[in-house]
């Protein structure tokens, strides 16, 4: 049985990779619209988050190689989680991103990602009802028969070479990233109907794979000193961090670091915050590279660490 969304984690790390690791992100769209389109009844955001987050996709659309995402999408996201709005100059444009402007728009489609595959293990009772609730399988009650015309749906999207799923309202992502999700509906749809007959698909249920509990550490400090460490040992030689830019790191510290003592709210991004703060920034009076965790008259709380002597006590 699939119990808990870590079951996916290779793929979801597979979808990571692509999104952040230098040299292999895609190109990235981002198009501006009017503050007028940013704004939405509660109501309005349940109904948009359930169709984008607590749905099983039913649309198909030709493959892409690009992410391009709407920033509307961005600006309910954060309503719906009663977040704090980010302010946009007004009118519109599509714009291709680059640097760290591409890679926090790229960490925000991961979260996207991650939040989806969460609902579709947890709520997966609640998407059914839903899916049962709508037009493509109205009068069909029993689920098996809905979970199998899911299962050859998908089957037959996944083994195209011309089209993909479309997963996201304004959101258009590479065909690599969409066939990863569509493989964690295949194996979460193939687990649910080899518990409704287990005699269906006994050769086509992937081994479930046992994961372990989840160890990280956790931070007591702010983030803006956690990332003057990360660069006091970077740059005294304490530790290197591996090949795949500033967002990979970004991304993979918030996973092996807790944050939560220093978090302001619950559901802030801290992949996207550490990124903002690991980001090398040029100071334009001094002509020079700083970061923005460094303010003046700011003490340094890691700056007397010695650098490294290799050999040394």
């Amino acid at each position: 049985m699939i119990i808990y969304p870590d079951h996916f984690q290779e793929k979801l790390d597979a979808i990571s990779n692509y999104l952040l690791i230098e040299g292999n992100q895609p190109k990235t769209i981002y198009i501006k619209r009017g503050t007028s389109d940013h704004s939405m009844s509660r109501e309005g955001l349940e109904e948009w988050y359930k169709a984008c987050f607590k749905s099983f996709p039913l649309d198909k659309t030709y493959i892409s190689d690009e992410v391009s995402i709407d920033s509307s999408f961005h600006h309910y996201f954060l309503q719906y989680h009663k977040n704090d709005d980010f302010r946009e100059e007004p009118g519109r444009a599509s714009i291709v991103m680059e640097g760290i402007e591409r890679d926090a728009i790229l960490i925000n489609l991961e979260e996207y990602i991650r939040e989806w595959t969460g609902n579709i293990v947890y709520d997966f009772a609640e998407i059914m009802a839903n899916i049962k609730a709508g037009h493509v399988f109205a009068c069909i009650e029993n689920d098996l028969i809905i979970l199998k015309n899911l299962l050859k749906f998908y089957r037959d999207i996944r083994q195209s070479q011309e089209q993909q799923l479309h997963f996201f309202h304004r959101i258009s992502i590479p065909k690599p990233i969409s066939d990863l999700m569509t493989d964690i509906l295949i194996e979460l749809i193939a687990d649910k109907v080899s518990m409704l007959s287990p005699d269906i698909l006994p050769k086509e249920i992937p081994a479930i794979i046992q994961t372990l509990p989840t160890f990280k550490i956790n931070w007591l400090a702010s983030q803006q000193e956690f990332a003057e460490l990360v660069h006091e040992l970077t740059n005294k030689g304490y530790w290197s961090l591996p090949d795949g830019g500033i967002a990979s790191h970004a991304q993979n510290l918030s996973k092996i670091f807790d944050f939560n003592a220093s978090k302001r709210k619950a559901d802030s991004n801290i992949a996207a915050n550490l990124l903002s703060y690991l980001s090398p920034i040029r100071d334009s009076k001094t002509k020079e590279t700083t970061y923005a965790y460094i303010k003046p008259n700011k003490e340094m709380k890691f700056s007397c660490i010695p650098y490294f002597k290799k050999g040394g006590s």
